[in-house]
């Protein structure tokens, strides 16, 4: 009889274990929507970043043109749904309520409206539990790495290695995985996790 009721209290633990809720974090561009078609990623990346600087920053657009075109380039006909991507992330919400999904992009204030409609075009509107954007203009890095502190994120996903890096230093207790659907070559820290499709986060989830 001690046995058996061993059995189950051990079965009952192993089931609960299973419903442990995760706070998952998702980047959004090159994540869950593309980059422009027929522009090189690596153009972008290039164009995004400062190359005066000996450390990871990023370009702030502050002029008006800028801010325009960049807006222009965000439209969703230039930004394409990633759809082998936002259909797990459709039947992770569906199937699966008791984890929380949170988008974290660094975008900047000026796109916050636009950002919010391709939400809604593209039915994720309602997915996450917080859609966090970079309002206050920080730096990238910064103000991802405030946000996964904040939410308590458990997984996070991002296609920018150097961004990666610098969260896998400053916020130890989540999980991080490179988004890297190209298999481009790298050197990747150990606690990083490199994958070629979203839903592979699946098999570290309890």
């Amino acid at each position: 009889m001690k046995g058996q009721s061993g059995k189950k209290t051990q079965q009952r633990e192993d089931d609960m274990s299973r419903f442990v809720p995760q706070n998952i974090g998702f980047d959004f561009d090159r994540v869950l929507v593309n980059y422009p078609p027929f522009v090189p990623a690596w153009l972008i990346d290039w164009l995004y970043r400062r190359h005066d600087k000996k450390t990871l920053t990023y370009r702030i657009p502050h002029s008006k043109t800028e801010q325009t075109l960049r807006k222009i380039s965000h439209f969703h006909l230039f930004r394409p749904k990633i759809s082998t991507n936002t259909n797990f992330i459709y039947e992770l919400h569906q199937n699966h309520k008791h984890h929380n999904l949170y988008l974290i992009s660094s975008r900047y204030k000026f796109l916050e409206k636009i950002t919010h409609k391709l939400l809604r075009r593209y039915h994720l509107a309602d997915v996450f539990s917080s859609v966090n954007l970079n309002t206050k203009n920080e730096q990238p890095h910064l103000f991802k790495e405030k946000a996964i502190k904040r939410l308590k994120i458990n997984l996070y996903i991002d296609d920018d290695l150097d961004l990666l890096k610098h969260l896998h230093k400053t916020c130890p207790k989540t999980k991080f995985f490179w988004y890297n659907p190209t298999h481009k070559m790298a050197s990747v820290p150990s606690g990083i996790i490199p994958v070629t499709q979203v839903a592979e986060i699946q098999r570290y989830l309890p």
